[in-house]
């Protein structure tokens, strides 16, 4: 056998010439002898490849059939998400769909109210300016002191020595018996001299006689000293100028009164009141732009402040309690 393997390896090193066939046929015999004992040992390894071989593939049977099995379970699973997740999808279409409907709906009637905000406002700022202008008129037209008022009307004739004279207002100035008005003149620097009290008696259409009050008590707007008037040497004459709180010739005067307790001890709250409404004012529970004077009362100050304040706004005229007293006839 040994040698058998050394003449192998021989014709493996080397070309051999040969010059007949048993010469062939001698190589031939030499290499079968050399391997045929080797056949059982290869049948052997041979079949153990084939079992190794058959083992392999009932493994990778085994593994193909459980990654097949983890497949359809994975692909069912991936089915089911894929099933949920376009239901989720469609759901999410339909909202959304809904969802740009009620934001097309929303922005419609924000449309809708933008419009109206705006035509309010422009109604609003209307009223505004016109409102505004009327606090400028009345504003203008009044004063914020009476002192600062103008006259409402003139002495025609006096005859102080009797008592009486004619004033150039009357019925047509819807004048009142029972009125009084206080009498002044103006003095070097505009200021205004008292010179006494009438009371209006008799109306005829376009004059009135009045009475003079003789020792009539009234306080002096500069000084604030108390006076008794008229003086002897300056009684109340033609020329001379009328006025008082409680008449307008051109419309009702409004007033309202700030505070709740009375300081003189001749007319309480309602009686003062009354005595406006006789003379033909009118009385109102709160100040607004129609009003004409605020009458303040005893701590009006203290306890009205924002009602004076707006008063002072709408250009209302103030008195105080004493001073609307002095217009008052008793």
């Amino acid at each position: 056998m040994k040698d058998a393997w050394t003449s192998l390896r021989e014709l493996k090193n080397e070309r051999k010439e040969y010059t007949n066939i048993r010469q062939i046929y001698d190589d031939l015999f030499l290499q079968l002898k050399a391997v045929i004992h080797i056949v059982p040992r290869l049948r052997v390894k041979a079949s153990i490849k084939v079992q190794e071989l058959e083992k392999a593939q009932g493994k990778f049977e085994k593994d193909r059939i459980e990654f097949k099995t983890k497949l359809e379970i994975a692909q069912e699973k991936y089915q089911a998400e894929a099933d949920k997740a376009l239901k989720e999808a469609q759901k999410f279409d339909v909202e959304k769909r809904r969802l740009a409907d009620k934001i097309d709906e929303l922005q419609k009637k924000q449309n809708r109210f933008e419009k109206v905000k705006k035509l309010e406002i422009a109604k609003l700022q209307s009223e505004k300016n016109t409102l505004k202008s009327r606090i400028q008129e009345i504003i203008k037209r009044q004063k914020k002191s009476f002192e600062g008022s103008g006259a409402d009307g003139e002495i025609l004739y006096s005859e102080p020595d009797l008592g009486y004279a004619w004033i150039d207002l009357g019925k047509n100035h819807n004048l009142r018996a029972g009125m009084s008005f206080q009498v002044f003149r103006y003095v070097k620097g505009g200021r205004k001299k008292l010179k006494g009290k009438i009371i209006v008696k008799n109306v005829e259409a376009d004059m009135a006689k009045v009475t003079i009050i003789d020792g009539a008590k009234l306080t002096d707007p500069v000084t604030n000293k108390q006076l008794t008037l008229p003086l002897r040497d300056d009684p109340i004459v033609k020329g001379d100028l009328i006025r008082t709180p409680l008449f307008d010739r051109n419309e009702q005067q409004v007033f309202v009164f700030l505070g709740n307790k009375v300081s003189n001890s001749i007319y309480k709250k309602k009686e003062l009141e009354r005595k406006i409404e006789e003379a033909g004012g009118k009385v109102d529970k709160n100040v607004s732009i129609a009003t004409d004077f605020v009458i303040l009362l005893a701590g009006a100050e203290d306890d009205f402040q924002e009602e004076i304040d707006k008063a002072g706004q709408f250009g209302c005229i103030f008195m105080r309690e004493s001073e609307l007293l002095e217009y008052l006839s008793r």
